[in-house]
């Protein structure tokens, strides 16, 4: 296309040449003619050469834009990741509490269990060593009810957990039904609001309408009263105009007469 686009512009600067130089080759009108046409076609070079440049650096820009959608679909991924790692870490920490709440339970039974029976070992006398089998079964005994004892205990501080994490959940429950009514509240206390200023506007555009209508009334009735004076002066000097056309005409008889 641009060896066409600069044969072309030859042909026409050739042309060009032939109209306004004359025939000599080495008049110097013609010699400025062709100085000109290689300025022309020097300066069309430079700016095809532009041109292309212009065309990579936009293909340049093209190719960056997609590279930079790519990166921002690679960090949406990333940012998907991130929430289900934060989601997945809070209920770790959940599960975590609630188990060294169970630990704690444990430890304070241990220790209770610890201050009724005791570790340390005492010394037994001769006479204490025939109530040994009368001692253990009794101890069995007591072992099994306060097992019992700690399994009733455990349980009720189960069901203990579960009636405040059900109030809690109640309570929440019913913070968001006021929050809930509070917004309903707002919205018809808005919508109210919105018809009293709708009422308002439009009586206040009955108003004027009806200001706007007396002012057109008190406008009309000074136009008739304008052109009725108007009539008025207008007649009259009429009026006078044909009094003083009859002095006139009078005049000019009693000359006539007088003549």
């Amino acid at each position: 296309m641009e060896t066409n686009k600069t044969e072309l512009l030859q042909e026409i600067l050739k042309e060009f040449s032939t109209i306004f130089a004359p025939n000599d080759p080495n008049s110097e009108q013609q010699k400025k003619v062709f100085n000109t046409s290689e300025k022309v076609l020097r300066k069309l070079g430079e700016f095809h050469g532009l041109q292309q440049i212009t065309q990579n650096k936009l293909d340049q820009f093209d190719n960056l834009i997609e590279l930079l959608g790519a990166k921002m679909f690679q960090l949406n991924e990333i940012y998907k990741v991130i929430d289900n790692l934060t989601l997945f870490v809070e209920h770790v920490k959940k599960i975590v509490l609630k188990v060294e709440g169970r630990v704690n339970e444990t430890k304070k039974a241990n220790s209770r269990m610890n201050k009724i029976f005791g570790r340390k070992k005492k010394k037994v006398n001769q006479t204490e060593k025939k109530s040994k089998k009368k001692e253990r079964k009794r101890i069995g005994y007591r072992t099994n009810d306060l097992l019992e004892k700690y399994d009733l205990k455990i349980r009720k501080s189960e069901e203990e957990e579960e009636e405040e994490e059900n109030n809690e959940n109640k309570k929440k429950e019913k913070s968001k039904e006021k929050k809930e009514e509070k917004k309903e509240e707002k919205k018809e206390e808005k919508k109210e609001e919105k018809k009293e200023e709708k009422e308002n506007n439009q009586e206040k555009g009955k108003k004027e309408e009806k200001e706007e209508k007396k002012e057109k009334v008190e406008e009309d009735k000074e136009k008739v009263e304008e052109e009725k004076k108007e009539k008025i002066v207008n007649q009259n000097d009429q009026n006078n105009q044909e009094k003083e056309k009859k002095e006139e005409i009078k005049k000019e008889k009693e000359n006539k007469e007088e003549k």
